[in-house]
């Protein structure tokens, strides 16, 4: 009878623990070596990129064409016609200071360059409050701007 137990229950026992004990193991280390993180988890110092958008009031009789970025990271830069506003999107990172700072160059209904405006956009995040703000503006030719939160406003000089 101990014959027939065992030929009946040897349907490789040690064999299936082995490969649950293996799989066990891989998923630890798997998990272990992604440095797997919830949300919950962020203590503000991931560096994980967010995307600040900043209004672009164009009150000037003068399309503004984006020409270049000086430093930081912009994101799909417009072009703003006279008298409307879009919206610059910057990214930085998701606590402390982040900052970008782009060039815009004025153009008449000609289409020749009547002046360029630079600006540094900058965001500041603490626990939960942001604070935006534009510095540095500094214009040449016809167009001239002003800043305050996270709006631009541009004009005639």
């Amino acid at each position: 009878m101990n014959d027939k137990a065992l030929s009946i229950s040897n349907c490789g026992g040690s064999k299936l623990a082995l490969i649950l004990v293996l799989f066990i193991l891989l998923v630890i280390i798997t998990s272990s070596a992604c440095g797997f993180r919830s949300d919950d988890d962020d203590d503000g110092g991931s560096g994980i990129a967010a995307t600040y958008g900043f209004n672009l009031i164009n009150n000037s009789s003068y399309a503004l064409r984006y020409y270049q970025t000086l430093s930081g990271t912009v994101v799909s830069p417009p072009n703003v016609a006279p008298s409307s506003t879009r919206t610059l999107y910057m990214q930085g990172a998701s606590s402390g200071t982040s900052t970008a700072r782009v060039v815009y160059r004025a153009y008449n209904v000609n289409n020749a360059q009547v002046g360029s405006i630079q600006f540094t956009m900058q965001v500041g995040r603490s626990g939960g409050n942001i604070r935006y703000d534009v510095l540095n503006i500094s214009a040449s030719g016809s167009i001239r701007g002003d800043g305050a939160g996270n709006d631009i406003e541009f004009y005639n000089a």
